[in-house]
């Protein structure tokens, strides 16, 4: 969905997360188990208007590596020696 969003496509439906976006307002989404129709209206009132997100503020996947990378260490770093689980 990131590279759907930083390519201006922003419509998408409820499933595995996208539904995040939408409540956020970072791409625009239809009802639970669309027909066809509904999908299509949807993709057709997306087309000509702007993207609602700026591409250029989307995180990289480069960032969100670091930022996983950084909260293990954290959390590595944060363990008292011995320490079980």
């Amino acid at each position: 969905m990131m590279e759907a969003l930083s390519l201006g496509c922003s419509v998408g439906l409820d499933i595995v997360g996208i539904g995040e976006l939408v409540h956020e307002r970072w791409a625009r989404g239809v009802a639970p188990r669309p027909s066809p129709e509904q999908i299509a209206e949807a993709i057709l009132a997306g087309m000509g208007q702007s993207s609602l997100v700026d591409p250029a503020t989307l995180t990289t996947w480069d960032t969100c590596a670091h930022a996983l990378s950084d909260l293990y260490l954290e959390i590595v770093r944060s363990r008292k020696p011995g320490a079980v689980g």
